[in-house]
């Protein structure tokens, strides 16, 4: 498979029985763990990793590795590798805890580094990260990547980089800061002692002491180059006549040794040698179907007892590599012996990776091979799995290699070519790669029998197309393909049919069209689950949940939440792992009941899972949802910074942001008593010039919010008649189209715009309206945050006998018991009156406290007795009381009488 991990890459060497010790170079490593990284960087043929994994046998820190080549450069894949690399360390630590890690990343590198460094500062133990051969990776994203690993490296790691040439990461300022240690030419080479121990303990080849002299002093120490010089003399009678005419620069050093070493050797392993060097690893069955010899086995074991630069890549000696010098000269002289049969030795070779499931190996060969149709039929095989593991570019990188003649000739390919474009974000060449699909389309539907294989390209063009679209905010044009797509699918293409129906759903959401939306969205899911496609199922729960509460149904919503872990749960720990996202979403809804511990609760596990969020969106949400919380405990500064760098983690998809972050940002610069940068915000978006629609609806209430600011500042008729336009057009759209998780937050705004405009009666007849709505699904939260004035108003309410249990979970209080008694409860009593009393009903309320009746007021003040008791309705009104005992005990509480 494309996306399967080698554990022999993740294998610490195991140490030579026949070694040179050095312990200056393991006292070197070992001083070198009190800083950030150490960098061990020479030449092939220096020994390297060797040495690394002659220090690693002896280092007291448990010890993850891994082994880097060319396949790495993919982004997605170096991280597979990186924190399978950790989880094998921990595994092999039987103390230490395993950590929830996942190979399932988004290709964002500072937002997957920072889930990885958050893990790795969980780890109770000091260890070492080894990368070696690192110069085989050319991607600027990686080393970027490695660069901020370095800049915020938990204290615990330390990392080693082994390298044949300086990687591009901030060197100078690590060797300023004595973050670095270094192991180079210099450092490495062997001394004259270490050279002589060579040639006696480990070669057995009693050379004189100016011989060994003479040897390291023309190979300058490099190990490489005594190794092979010990292999020439091996059987010589004569050493002094070699080492005397041993001479020249390494490249003609090499040359000549490997010269005399592959001369020495039997013809069969010469051939051996020569035929297997394409192979980046190799075992028996391999190297026994590409030389179609029966001698395998034996031959791997006289190479590797011979010393003939072989590398066991695991502990049974089942994988091995040649030395890569070795492997590129035995390459070169491959080319110049048997040009001819190169071609064919990489076929065979591309054969037997695809029977034995390495299709990314054959997919190399094939390309080596200049077998490029061969190439592009496991290309073209390869695209689900690749898709499926995020491992895009190099999935882009192996199409690129073909002749676009090649890629145009076949319909299916060009039209996956043109998905993994759109797919990362490459929108203007996808869609010139959809248009040349389309012209290819119509020859294969020319073609006799080609019927079939241009149905399914073509519905994969118009999944393509609708995707196009919707990134491109067009819903129309975004149904009509998704559409398309649908009618041209099999019922049994569930993969397919799921993205089509789920790309439907989004354009429907995009509309506001809500009902229809998650009935394509859930059809979508349902298609995806069924395809085997669980992980991209689970991605389209946030968007089903956001229905449900859009329509003011938090239970159902909490539900979809808690359906959609329960369908992971039971598909195993790999799954479940992919589910941070449900739990934010959960802690969303939780927080919105203020159910505090649930809150917490499932943001603690989103937390733990984030390292496996299989959203591009896990990082923003994430600080959407600290965010929130802040702002739920008062903190809004601290809510402020989650949302500013919840905007540099910003991800765009094909999902519209429906909750724009510069509008939040604006509703908390309220609340910070930042006024003028919410209105700069108002005015720049000149929202009044635009029509409402569910895309805007968010930012059009956060305008209906700066317009109520603005009004308590300063009470003039325009704002009024602004806001109030703004608003009533908001209530209708959202009632009418069944958001009445919407309404709610209108209505509340509606109430409070009345309050502050001394409209009492009218305010809490719009908070009672929202309440009803508000009730059955416990929200607490929308009525909470909206501040003091709320709190009054809801306090009033609950003194008329409306609503007082639930009025009561809204303010935290026990004022249901309160009310029950008889006695207003003065934690949530108003400090001022909801509208002033007149002159007039001063004088009739001194009279009551007096103890008067309404008869013999009306006869002290001249008036009628009923014109007394309409005085009476109008005071208990305005104190908002039932009686004449509560009116007088309310109005002496507010010092109105004495």
């Amino acid at each position: 498979m494309a996306g399967t991990l080698l554990t022999t890459k993740l294998t610490i060497p195991p140490p030579q029985q026949n070694r040179i010790k050095r312990p200056r170079l393991l006292q070197t490593l070992n001083k070198g763990l009190n800083r950030k990284l150490t960098l061990v960087s020479a030449p092939a043929g220096f020994g390297k990793t060797t040495l690394l994994g002659d220090w690693v046998s002896t280092c007291k820190r448990p010890v993850a590795w891994v082994a880097l080549d060319e396949n790495d450069n993919d982004l997605a894949r170096f991280f597979a590798y990186f924190i399978s690399g950790l989880e094998t360390m921990l595994q092999r630590a039987k103390n230490l805890p395993l950590l929830e890690l996942s190979t399932q990343h988004s290709l964002e590198s500072t937002a997957a580094l920072v889930q990885i460094i958050n893990q790795i500062s969980k780890i109770p133990e000091d260890f070492v990260f080894v990368l070696d051969d690192y110069h085989r990776l050319e991607s600027k994203a990686i080393d970027t990547t490695i660069e901020f690993l370095i800049e915020h490296m938990p204290r615990q790691m330390h990392l080693v980089i082994s390298t044949r040439e300086d990687p591009q990461l901030p060197l100078s300022r690590l060797r300023i800061r004595n973050q670095m240690t270094e192991l180079r030419i210099k450092d490495l080479r062997f001394s004259p002692e270490e050279a002589h121990d060579f040639f006696y303990e480990v070669m057995h080849l009693p050379l004189s002491n100016e011989e060994v002299e003479a040897l390291e002093n023309r190979t300058e120490g490099w190990i490489a180059g005594l190794q092979l010089a010990a292999l020439s003399l091996q059987g010589r009678e004569n050493t002094s006549d070699f080492v005397k005419t041993f001479s020249g620069n390494n490249r003609y050093i090499v040359d000549f040794l490997l010269e005399e070493v592959m001369q020495s050797l039997p013809e069969k392993i010469q051939l051996f040698l020569l035929q297997t060097s394409i192979l980046d690893r190799l075992c028996s069955s391999l190297c026994q179907y590409l030389t179609e010899s029966e001698e395998t086995d034996e031959l791997l074991t006289t190479i590797e007892r011979n010393n003939l630069f072989i590398v066991p890549l695991d502990d049974n000696r089942q994988w091995y590599r040649y030395h890569h010098l070795f492997a590129e000269v035995l390459k070169t002289r491959l080319k110049q012996l048997m040009q001819e049969q190169l071609e064919d030795l990489h076929k065979r070779a591309s054969f037997w990776f695809e029977q034995n499931g390495f299709r990314a190996d054959a997919i190399h060969h094939a390309l080596e091979a200049k077998d490029v149709r061969r190439a592009a039929e496991l290309i073209e095989l390869s695209w689900p799995d690749m898709d499926k593991r995020y491992q895009i570019a190099t999935w882009l990188k192996w199409v690129r290699l073909l002749p676009e003649k090649i890629i145009r000739d076949r319909a299916l390919l060009s039209a996956n070519y043109a998905w993994a474009l759109l797919s990362r974000g490459e929108m203007e060449s996808g869609k010139s790669w959809l248009e040349a699909s389309e012209k290819v389309l119509e020859n294969l539907s020319a073609k006799v029998g080609g019927g079939e294989m241009a149905n399914e390209v073509a519905a994969t063009l118009a999944t393509a197309w609708a995707y196009y679209y919707q990134s491109q905010g067009d819903v129309l044009a975004t149904e009509t393909h998704a559409h398309k797509a649908l009618d041209l699918l099999g019922e049994k293409n569930y993969l397919q049919r799921g993205i089509a129906a789920s790309l439907l759903g989004v354009s429907y959401y995009t509309q506001g069209r809500l009902e229809l939306a998650y009935q394509s969205l859930a059809d979508g899911s349902k298609q995806l689950i069924k395809a085997g496609n669980l992980l991209f199922a689970l991605r389209g729960t946030y968007l089903l949940a956001d229905i449900k509460r859009l329509q003011g149904h938090l239970n159902e919503a909490i539900n979809v939440y808690k359906q959609a872990l329960a369908t992971a749960a039971e598909q195993g720990l790999s799954i479940l792992r992919g589910t941070a996202d449900l739990h934010l979403g959960l802690t969303e809804l939780y927080l919105e009941k203020d159910d505090q511990s649930s809150a917490k609760k499932y943001l603690q596990e989103a937390e733990a899972l984030g390292e496996h969020a299989g959203s591009p969106h896990w990082q923003y949400r994430l600080r959407l949802a600290q965010a929130h919380i802040k702002e739920a405990q008062g903190d809004f500064e601290e809510a402020r910074v989650l949302l500013e760098e919840a905007e540099q983690l910003y991800v765009p998809t094909p999902v519209p942001s429906v909750y724009p972050l510069a509008a939040k940002k604006a509703r908390l610069n309220i609340k910070l008593g930042r006024q003028a940068e919410a209105s700069r915000w108002a005015k720049g978006c000149n929202l009044l010039e635009h029509d409402l629609s569910f895309l805007l609806e968010y930012e059009h209430l956060s305008l209906a919010r700066v317009f109520l600011a603005e009004f308590k500042l300063k009470k003039t008729e325009a704002t009024w008649e602004n806001l109030q336009s703004l608003l009533q057009r908001l209530y209708r759209a959202a009632k009418s189209e069944g958001r009445f998780g919407v309404v709610i937050e209108i209505l509340n705004l509606l109430c409070l715009s009345h309050y502050v405009k001394g409209e009492a009666q009218q305010a809490l007849s719009y908070l009672e309206e929202a309440l009803t709505l508000a009730q059955a699904e416990g929200y607490i939260r929308i009525f909470r945050a909206e501040g003091e004035e709320m709190t009054k108003l809801l306090s009033e309410l609950a003194s008329r006998g409306q609503m007082p249990a639930y009025i009561a979970m809204i303010l935290g209080t026990d004022y249901e018991q309160e009310q029950i008694k008889g006695v207003e409860p003065s934690n949530v009593i108003t400090d001022e009156l909801l509208e002033p009393l007149s002159k007039r009903e001063f004088e009739v309320l001194e009279l009551i406290a007096e103890g008067l009746s309404n008869l013999a007021i009306s006869k002290q003040l001249y008036r009628s007795e009923s014109t007394i008791k309409g005085h009476n309705r109008n005071i208990f009104g305005k104190l908002q009381v039932q009686n004449r005992t509560q009116a007088v005990a309310k109005a002496r509480r507010l010092g109105l009488i004495d």
